[in-house]
């Protein structure tokens, strides 16, 4: 919400102190207020201009100086009701233009269903794809299933705000995410919102089902290729797709311990990858954790081998049988 420059999200009580002096006196008395609060004057001069800010209060043209106390909803018609009234002009806009675009969905979904013979839409632009995801969770009204490798490419707010509306926010993710700072801190907070996560060894793709009306799956590596899927058969089967990978998920709970040490199944993955000749910012991606958390990982496997590089470290675990 945006803030009237001056104005807090509440009023401690020095504040409310203050409006009551000057509603029974009549006037603002710095002094008296010093005797009773024991307030600084500096104190005393951000209350009043957080006062003025409110407009329950203002300059008194009789006096020539000092102010007066002006009713709290007086205030409220110059201050809130503009606010609420350009609210409701903008969902009014809101609504008309989706009015207006819902008129042409027809005329698209008819022009893909002939390209692709079913009701499919691809979108090859990661901007897109961004505000894609971000309309159908706003519009998301019973369940957000997401697979997804990491958490970076989740907006929290936008996901904590679907679970205040009663959204079931479920998503996997893979068993790194669990030893990358950020990420588990993300899921612990979602987690108390009311979301809930499970982790395993490895996602092959992207995956986010929208109220079973929606299905997107994007490709996991290189250049952004999505489809998204609104004929309901085919949600119904990506929605059964996740919720095998969810039933086969380890519960990540909020309160688990962060782990010490980078675990097996995280090392074998990580040298399968490096086996492969991948780059750092592959594996990172690959496995849905920070670039920087995958480095120390590394260092700490290849410590751990006895390897002195990534191409040294991935001929090992190949002799060794771990990639």
């Amino acid at each position: 919400m945006d803030h009237v420059e001056g104005v807090t999200d509440r009023l401690d009580d020095l504040t409310v102190t203050a409006y009551r002096q000057i509603v029974e006196t009549g006037d603002w008395d710095d002094d008296n207020l010093q005797a009773v609060t024991g307030a600084a004057a500096e104190e005393l001069d951000a209350v009043r201009r957080s006062l003025a800010a409110l407009r329950v209060i203002e300059p008194c043209p009789d006096r020539g100086r000092g102010w007066t106390a002006v009713s709290p909803h007086v205030a409220m018609a110059r201050l809130v009701s503009p606010i609420e009234a350009d609210a409701r002009r903008r969902a009014a806009q809101a609504a008309r233009l989706r009015y207006q675009l819902q008129r042409l969905v027809p005329v698209h979904e008819q022009s893909q269903h002939s390209r692709y013979g079913q009701a499919l839409e691809v979108v090859g632009d990661e901007a897109a794809l961004a505000d894609l995801l971000d309309d159908e969770l706003s519009r998301s009204a019973s369940s957000v299933s997401v697979l997804e490798p990491g958490v970076e490419r989740l907006p929290l707010a936008r996901y904590v705000d679907a679970c205040k509306r009663g959204v079931r926010v479920r998503a996997v993710h893979q068993h790194a995410v669990r030893y990358d700072l950020p990420a588990a801190a993300f899921m612990k907070m979602l987690t108390h919102a009311g979301g809930t996560f499970g982790t395993v060894d490895e996602l092959p793709l992207r995956l986010f089902v929208f109220d079973g009306r929606t299905g997107v799956l994007i490709a996991s590596d290189g250049p952004t290729a999505t489809v998204v899927v609104r004929q309901p058969l085919m949600v119904m089967m990506l929605a059964g797709l996740f919720d095998s990978t969810w039933h086969r998920a380890v519960p990540f709970e909020a309160a688990d311990p962060q782990p010490a040490c980078v675990p097996d199944d995280v090392k074998r993955a990580i040298l399968r990858l490096l086996a492969t000749g991948a780059k750092d910012e592959l594996v990172a991606r690959r496995l849905g954790i920070s670039v920087r958390t995958c480095r120390r990982y590394i260092s700490e496997i290849m410590e751990s081998i006895g390897a002195t590089s990534r191409f040294q470290a991935g001929v090992v675990a190949r002799a060794s049988g771990l990639a």
